[in-house]
């Protein structure tokens, strides 16, 4: 980045309602960079000029030195459960590779205790399905036994109905 510091400071008023600072003197206009020949922009945060069309183009080398992974667990009824971890990195480590290690640590960890959980209600629950299972058998043998002795119970009144209407003409 080229040093523009020996161009004058505009002059800035204050900015009507709703407008951003306005600059009165100084003029960005006048002044170009010399690198692409576009106009110079006067940043008030540094007080200094900059082009801002060389600065998009150049990349600063930025060293990652720790990383950081945060995951939110919907736990249902308006409970989450959170769980952040950090890593320091080494200069030589890959950011990629330490940043899916960590987020696959961070994911495993705050599932462990849900996971036995649903696991042990899931155990719970087949339990409770085979016994169920096992009812029903039992009493679908106990329905085909009932409806048998009332098979019978019909065919032994219906022979005893015949031999009393019998018995009533007889009169």
């Amino acid at each position: 980045m080229r040093d523009f510091s020996h161009l004058p400071a505009p002059i800035l008023l204050e900015p009507l309602p709703g407008h951003f600072q306005m600059i009165t003197e100084g003029d960005s206009s006048n002044y170009f960079c010399p690198d692409c020949g576009k106009h110079l922009c006067w940043i008030n945060v540094i007080d200094e000029w900059t082009c801002l069309n060389c600065d998009r183009n150049t990349t600063t080398k930025m060293e990652i030195k720790t990383v950081s992974y945060q995951r939110v667990l919907n736990l249902g009824n308006f409970n989450t459960k959170r769980l952040e971890m950090s890593a320091q990195l080494d200069s030589d480590e890959d950011f990629d590779a330490a940043t899916s290690a960590l987020m696959q640590t961070v994911e495993q960890k705050i599932r462990e205790e849900s996971e036995s959980s649903v696991v042990a209600r899931i155990d719970s629950l087949e339990t409770t399905a085979s016994n169920l299972r096992q009812e029903i058998s039992y009493l679908e043998e106990k329905l085909g036994q009932l409806k048998q002795q009332k098979d019978l119970a019909e065919v032994e009144q219906a022979s005893q109905g015949d031999t009393t209407t019998d018995n009533l003409d007889d009169f």
